[in-house]
């Protein structure tokens, strides 16, 4: 069995002149053929939840996801070491980045 988690970031629009759509388009793939890889990631993002964005002292409002953007640097290398921790075989790492003006100017 495989586990596939998926990201995207970014807007599918292309309408550059009536609206402001994101400039660029990414998706990231983790993909793990291994149970153990996948239990690792899972304990690994609640963990982190739990004791850096979601601290019982400071509970104003609830954050359910790690964001790519809006997390900072520190927060993801604890993650990442808390994975490492539980796992040693690294898992499939899948990125397609796309610059969408390139295809505007292209196909308009």
């Amino acid at each position: 069995m495989w586990w596939l988690y998926l990201d995207e970031s970014g807007d599918l629009g292309f309408d550059f002149v009536n609206k402001k759509p994101s400039e660029y388009f990414t998706i990231c793939i983790l993909a793990t053929s291994q149970r153990s890889s996948n239990l690792a990631f899972k304990r690994a993002v609640k963990r982190t939840l739990k004791n850096k964005l979601n601290r019982k002292s400071n509970r104003t409002r609830v954050i359910e996801e790690l964001k790519g953007s809006a997390t900072r640097l520190e927060i993801k290398k604890y993650a990442w070491r808390i994975f490492q921790k539980y796992e040693r075989k690294d898992p499939a790492w899948y990125n397609i980045f796309s610059e969408k003006i390139q295809y505007d100017e292209q196909y308009l």
